[in-house]
């Protein structure tokens, strides 16, 4: 009888350890995922801030290409831990400048047609930011993309009397692009 009960005993007290010990595993999963979460959520914050700064510069706005330039290596610089490009399509699609450009290897990819990507076309027809899930561009490096679009803002010369918000018309000027490595977000 002994014996019997000892067993019981000792069966339920391995179960209630085993219960305490996955339920410890899984909160600290769940502890481990949100702090996952909150960097990478961060990250993308730092990294959209940026494309919105860029894409509504007055740089971008005149197609300045030196200065755009210049912005897409700031941008890549303070977000260097996350990004591995930055990118400017006009409005047809064609790239324009990106960060790298200046290595002899890359100076290739410039003009070249990137329209039928989705991180081009979405924001183009949306008009708002889009992001991009993991997809293999043109160098075989999985990648994610996130791009805003580039609005220019055009008086329409109506009337004071008429509605203001017939006034102003945006015109799609193409897409400030920043690049994430899949092998970054592991």
């Amino acid at each position: 009888m002994l014996a019997i009960f000892s067993y019981n005993y000792f069966t339920q007290t391995a179960n209630q350890i085993q219960e305490l010990a996955i339920n410890e595993l899984q909160t600290n999963a769940e502890i481990e995922a949100y702090s996952i979460y909150n960097s990478l959520t961060n990250a993308i914050s730092a990294i959209t801030s940026n494309l919105l700064i860029i894409a509504n510069s007055p740089s971008t706005m005149e197609g300045n290409i030196s200065k755009i330039q210049t912005l897409l290596n700031f941008g890549l610089e303070s977000t260097s831990n996350l990004t591995d490009g930055y990118y400017y399509l006009d409005s047809t699609g064609r790239l324009k400048t990106f960060t790298g450009i200046e290595k002899g290897q890359n100076a290739n990819y410039r003009d070249i047609d990137l329209s039928y990507r989705e991180y081009f076309q979405i924001p183009k027809q949306s008009k708002i930011p889009y992001i991009s899930k993991v997809i293999d561009p043109n160098d075989n490096v999985p990648r994610m993309f996130i791009s805003f679009p580039i609005l220019k803002i055009n008086q329409t010369g109506l009337l004071e009397s008429q509605s203001q918000t017939n006034n102003n018309m945006t015109s799609f000027e193409g897409v400030i692009v920043a690049s994430v490595a899949a092998k970054t977000l592991k």
